[in-house]
């Protein structure tokens, strides 16, 4: 008996997948097995790694030892695909850390062995899911990239058949974004003159332009154009894995953007200059436009730590339930309730796809049906003057008119 190479493939940046299949003296194939090299940095070490298991295999069936097939559990097999996504660029780090969290909210079928998933222990996966507590449109997204990654390890040889095919995940049901109500913006707005520091003018900015709050953070005096007046979105202010600040680009290329000021943030924006520049002259740093309009004078910007902790001290203090998303909420579904073409609120969010600013952001409003009326009445009713001019054109048709 012999083992034969099936397959070579890089898994990560150092990391390769090998599959043999077992030669029986009588010519016959056995299952195919599958192992996870690590440590190879090219095709030719992943090689002689790949050698090297085979013997190993063979060794092992030449002294009757037996050996399990390596076939990684759900979780790990999704790691290794997000991580790959990571190291191309496809995705962001944060992104693919959900792809992974997602399965592990699945309970155990996240540490069972692909080959050994059936249809039973999705739909128990499910079940315990939805009974932890997750709505179900997070169940449905959770199966989904579950879905996924057996139709992935199916096309690699690791799983015969994907035991999601016929399991229907939970009806999604419908959902809007948080926002304030009317009461709860006019409160808002009215006490922003009574705050000190970067937390007023963050509030306005997501209010008045619907920038996201790593946005918000990542403003430069580089980004305001006073005489236009507009704001460039260039970067974003986050916190990377270790805790530490990352500045970097925006979330994708349809955020960056520029979008025009309207008067009152335009004066709080003038105000911060001002208040920057003479702390600058008070310390003698010279001012400098590449200083991040919410941060200090040293340079460095408003952390997102700072600002979600004076956010929701600001919000307790005066009893506003709100979390600083939702401010980008208000301000969107503001715009898409007063008529505001839906293309034009996704140029002002960043959105690759109007669509989906659409399926977010548009719903059914009894009292936007009700004021349609008048729109309908216009469309079914008959001018006076068209009404008589078609029933004098219809009496001299017939040679007929009345006095």
């Amino acid at each position: 008996m012999h083992y034969v190479r099936d397959s070579l493939v890089q898994r990560g940046k150092t990391s390769w997948r090998a599959s043999y299949h077992p030669v029986f003296d009588d010519g016959t194939c056995g299952e195919r097995v599958f192992e996870t090299l690590k440590g190879c940095s090219n095709r030719r070490e992943a090689k002689c790694a790949a050698e090297e298991r085979r013997a190993i295999l063979e060794e092992a069936a030449r002294l009757n030892l037996g050996f399990s097939p390596n076939i990684p559990t759900l979780v790990d097999y999704q790691s290794d695909w997000a991580n790959d996504l990571v190291l191309t660029g496809a995705v962001a780090r944060k992104t693919a850390r959900g792809y992974v969290s997602g399965i592990k909210c699945m309970g155990d079928i996240a540490y069972t062995k692909l080959n050994e998933v059936r249809e039973f222990d999705v739909k128990h996966s499910i079940r315990f899911a939805l009974d932890e507590g997750f709505s179900p449109n997070t169940v449905a997204s959770n199966f989904s990239l579950m879905k996924n990654a057996f139709s992935r390890a199916q096309e690699e040889g690791l799983v015969a058949a994907n035991p999601c095919r016929n399991v229907k995940p939970p009806k999604r049901v419908e959902t809007r974004p948080r926002s304030l109500s009317a009461s709860e913006r006019l409160l808002l707005l009215s006490l922003l003159p009574q705050l000190v520091g970067a937390l007023p003018l963050a509030i306005r900015l997501a209010l008045s332009a619907g920038v996201r709050g790593e946005e918000v953070r990542g403003f430069t005096w580089e980004d305001w154009d006073d005489l236009e007046p507009r704001l460039s979105v260039r970067r974003v202010v986050v916190k990377d894995d270790d805790g530490s600040l990352l500045v970097k680009g925006p979330k994708t290329p349809a955020s960056l953007r520029t979008l025009p000021v309207e008067g009152t943030l335009n004066q709080e924006l003038g105000k911060r200059m001002e208040w920057q520049r003479a702390r600058c002259a008070e310390y003698g740093v010279p001012f400098s436009k590449r200083l991040f309009i919410l941060g200090d004078i040293d340079g460095s910007p408003y952390t997102p730590d700072a600002m979600q902790r004076d956010f929701s001290s600001f919000c307790k203090a005066f009893g506003i339930e709100c979390c600083f998303h939702w401010l980008r909420h208000t301000f969107a579904t503001e715009l898409v309730a007063k008529g505001v073409n839906i293309r034009t609120v996704a140029q002002w969010l960043g959105h690759t796809d109007p669509g989906f600013t659409l399926r977010v952001y548009a719903h059914a409003d009894p009292c936007a049906l009700a004021d349609s009326l008048g729109v309908v009445s216009d469309l079914v009713s008959v001018p006076e003057s068209y009404e008589s001019s078609a029933r004098l054109g219809a009496c001299l048709a017939k040679g007929v008119c009345d006095d």
